[in-house]
């Protein structure tokens, strides 16, 4: 049986993996971002992008534009579970705004409140994401998470 420092340990982890992964697609396929034009990387990535025709297939474009949100979608759910506490309000609320936090990005990205492309695809794939993760939740508090 693992101690509670060693989940959250692993936890967050597991969450640094799912970033690292989902940011990889960026890196190699989509590097003119907002992020990496602020931070003034563009070019440089430019130089190592992949040049991938999505247009064809739909499984290539779940891998070129959902499969990072989904990725860090996970990460958030993954740390949010992790250092959720039933009893105490402010938990709650730091959880709930975490759940909530990509649908709300991608509708200020549809009224174009914020820089960036709204998706209905990335809806869905939120949502689907959610749903797994709130059956694992339930089913298997203490395989996937550290419920407390």
């Amino acid at each position: 049986m693992q101690t509670p420092n060693t989940q959250i340990l692993r936890n967050v982890i597991m969450a640094g993996i799912l970033i690292v992964a989902g940011s990889i697609v960026y890196l190699f396929f989509r590097p003119n971002i907002i992020l990496f034009n602020k931070l003034g990387v563009t070019n440089f990535l430019s130089g190592i992008q992949i040049e991938v025709n999505v247009s064809q297939n739909f499984f290539v474009y779940f891998l070129m534009y959902c499969l990072s949100d989904v990725l860090w979608y996970v990460a958030l759910l993954i740390l949010a579970s992790t250092f959720y506490v039933k009893e105490v309000l402010v938990s709650k609320i730091l959880f709930a705004t975490m759940v909530l936090m990509p649908f709300v990005l991608e509708l200020l990205q549809f009224a174009r409140l914020l820089p960036g492309t709204f998706d209905w695809y990335d809806i869905v794939f939120y949502c689907i994401t959610l749903i797994i993760f709130v059956l694992l939740w339930i089913r298997k508090p203490n395989c996937l998470l550290l419920h407390r």
